[in-house]
């Protein structure tokens, strides 16, 4: 893989000049003992991980690796640029967009916590 590639593509056929674009990709194409390398970039995707290889064969695994020398970033985190506001000294806080959760994703934060007394916490509705 080679995101930061001009002509890296998902549809290219995932070789050295013409390379994907995702792991994704790479994860979908890739056989029992494939190695995945890849280049430079910051990969924020979920990857499929659909060969898992045999018990009785050690390297059957799929194996990722970093391209020697390049920075490789895999971040299970989705960009979040908000308008944040002070609340106190070094206490801030923004609005989470929407979008940021799926229909089917489970946003820990749509609840807040109150603390009534040390150790003690309850959810609240407002």
């Amino acid at each position: 893989m080679a995101q930061n590639c001009a002509h890296a593509s998902d549809d290219n056929p995932g070789t050295e000049s013409l390379p994907l674009k995702t792991i994704s990709a790479a994860t979908v194409r890739a056989r029992d003992f494939d190695q995945i390398l890849i280049d430079e970039g910051v990969y924020r995707e979920k990857v499929p991980i659909t060969r898992h290889g045999t018990p009785w064969e050690a390297n059957s695994l799929l194996l990722f690796r970093a391209v020697p020398g390049k920075a490789v970033y895999l971040l299970g985190s989705d960009p979040f640029e908000a308008d944040w506001e002070t609340v106190a000294d070094g206490t801030y806080r923004a609005q989470l967009p929407a979008s940021l959760f799926g229909d089917e994703t489970y946003n820990p934060y749509e609840r807040s916590c109150v603390v009534d007394e040390p150790g003690i916490a309850r959810l609240s509705d407002c």
